[in-house]
């Protein structure tokens, strides 16, 4: 993010990616803030990255909904954490976002404001708490989630508990760039923020009939997906890489997989899901814990996000996601520019080769088994 950086294309881009991927009526959150009229309990507060991938938000949401849990959901531009302006060093106007976003916030007189960004929680960590007294427990998400299944052992409504093996994705250091822009020094909320996140993960797994834990995956030679490298002043992420290194990549964790007996990489973040998932294959899918937990729970959510990219052809994608943006009111130009934009790769021709290389492995066409995307785990 340069000194170019432009706030109407930073949220203007995310909120296009969620129009492509959920329709008006599958909204389950507000993102215009409008004080209640009476207090909420749980504050669930999304920050803004995650609407690039919203299945996540709508399976949060279920979840919370079937566990009873009496709340409000909140996203994007009016309730962000100032980071973005944090990073290109406009530190007095991000300490504004900030400053205004938590006003908003307290407005809902919550007993509790779950937290979904990580980063989000090192900036109120950070910044915020320095400047301000909170009436409510901040918390991440994991760290709620992970205390509340504890909490209510024995009283859970579990329906899907078929056994899942499963790798986990730790991303210990969470990525928080350009510390000094906070103007504190350091980011002590940094190493808090990564620690319990990583924790709550394992507690959660541990708690989900079904699920055995096999340990840590193995990320590829060229590292962590979503551990993305800045090249000539970009980010260069998967999207980015050749067919060859992608057939590559799918390689080894093909045989990582086979090696361990995993289905699946579960991943704690959603900028991890966004990244890993353009790696799932029919043998290793991707899926983030908050997936896994509503799959378990019966309120499994489609991942849209993974089956655009899987689709890896413009017209498909505009076709597959037609309901979406048509109901939005998006024009079909506009819905092809945003599927070439959010949903397309430079190694697009390989998505469709089995990673056994044409040998002929006997397993099902990966267009059609892809774990995490059209397929959610049914109810035992």
């Amino acid at each position: 993010m340069g000194s170019g950086f432009s706030p109407k294309e930073f949220y203007g881009g995310m909120m296009n990616s969620l129009a492509m991927q959920v329709a008006r009526d599958e909204v389950a959150w507000v993102d215009r803030h409008r004080a209640p009229d009476a207090p909420v309990d749980t504050l669930l507060a999304f920050g803004c990255a995650v609407q690039h991938t919203p299945h996540l938000m709508r399976a949060a949401v279920k979840v919370f909904e079937v566990l009873g849990i009496e709340h409000q959901a909140v996203v994007g531009r009016q309730f962000c954490c100032g980071r973005p302006l944090q990073r290109t060093g406009k530190v007095r106007a991000a300490d504004s976002i900030v400053a205004t976003s938590y006003a908003r916030f307290a407005s809902y007189r919550p007993q509790t404001m779950v937290q979904w960004c990580g980063a989000c929680m090192i900036t109120y960590i950070d910044v915020a708490s320095r400047r301000m007294t909170t009436p409510f427990e901040v918390i991440h998400v994991s760290t709620y989630m992970a205390r509340l299944l504890r909490e209510r052992a024995g009283d859970i409504p579990w329906k899907n508990t078929d056994r899942l093996p499963v790798l986990v994705h730790r991303h210990d250091q969470p990525k928080v760039l350009n510390d000094r822009a906070s103007g504190h020094g350091g980011r002590p909320g940094r190493q808090l923020v990564g620690n319990a996140t990583i924790d709550a993960v394992d507690e959660i797994l541990s708690c989900i009939p079904g699920i055995e834990n096999l340990g840590v995956v193995e990320p590829p030679p060229t590292g962590a997906p979503c551990d993305l490298k800045k090249v000539n002043g970009r980010f260069v992420g998967l999207g980015d890489i050749s067919s060859d290194s992608h057939r590559a990549i799918l390689a080894g964790l093909t045989k990582q997989a086979r090696q361990t007996g995993a289905e699946i990489v579960v991943t704690p973040y959603h900028a991890c899901q966004k990244q890993w998932s353009k790696l799932a294959s029919h043998r290793l899918g991707v899926r983030h814990w908050m997936s896994v937990l509503a799959d378990a729970l019966g309120v499994g959510v489609e991942d849209r996000y993974q089956n655009y990219w899987r689709l890896a052809d413009p017209d498909a994608i505009v076709e597959a996601a037609h309901p979406a943006w048509d109901s939005w009111g998006i024009s079909r130009e506009d819905a092809y520019d945003h599927a070439r934009t959010h949903f397309t790769a430079a190694f697009s021709e390989s998505i469709h080769d089995c990673e056994c290389g044409g040998s002929g492995c006997g397993a099902p066409s990966p267009e059609l088994v892809w774990p995490g995307i059209t397929e959610v785990r049914q109810p035992s």
